[in-house]
């Protein structure tokens, strides 16, 4: 099956968990591959036939998903692939053996129907009782804590750990050296206020 991106040695430990699990959450800091995992949640789902919602933060977001989504399958399994649609503002992506990803933005209107599968990327705690109506298995992916009560796969710094020693950053970050630096951290770490690199980039809760 393909791979759509990068891969982390993290990740395949988090598909496992999220295989294993009848809903669960991930919560990784910001540019570690979170969505990565959310997408391959998604297209393993849709492989085995599911219907799969997948929720973002807007349009253009849900653009980008589908886009990240659908290109490694036209380079490395275009057979898979049987339509992606996108009139009226409606983003699915359908395959050949019957599975869909629908991409919207949260809290949009017209969503139809039962999914297999709903994905939360970038879960910040809006309201989706809509989907958990409709829905069999729910994935969190997000900052902090996503969602109590369900398996959580997460990475994040200890609430003593100094927040300004590069080698804590070296520890916790998953994607130094991979998707990002210590030289791009470092300039974060100026640029943001201490609370928000310790939320985004460490993952601790405020």
């Amino acid at each position: 099956m393909t791979t759509l991106e990068v891969e982390m040695p993290w990740h395949s430990a988090a598909l496992g968990m999220v295989e294993l699990s009848e809903s669960s959450a991930i919560s990784v800091p910001r540019q570690s591959g979170r969505t990565r995992v959310a997408l391959d949640a998604s297209l393993r789902a849709s492989v085995r036939g599911d219907r799969v919602l997948y929720l973002t933060d807007g349009w253009e977001q849900s653009k980008d998903a589908m886009s990240r989504f659908v290109h490694p399958l036209k380079l490395n399994d275009p057979h898979v692939l049987a339509r992606v649609r996108k009139a009226d503002g409606a983003r699915e992506v359908e395959l050949t053996n019957g599975g869909r990803v629908h991409f919207a933005p949260y809290g949009s209107r017209g969503i139809r129907g039962r999914f297999d599968l709903t994905v939360c990327d970038d879960y910040r705690g809006y309201s989706i009782d809509d989907a958990l109506m409709n829905t069999d298995r729910i994935l969190y992916a997000g900052l902090g804590s996503t969602h109590s009560g369900v398996p959580t796969f997460r990475i994040s710094a200890n609430r003593g750990d100094d927040i300004d020693d590069e080698d804590v950053w070296k520890r916790v970050h998953p994607g130094v050296g991979i998707t990002t630096t210590i030289a791009i951290l470092r300039r974060l770490h100026q640029s943001l206020t201490r609370e928000r690199f310790a939320v985004e980039i460490l993952n601790i809760e405020p």
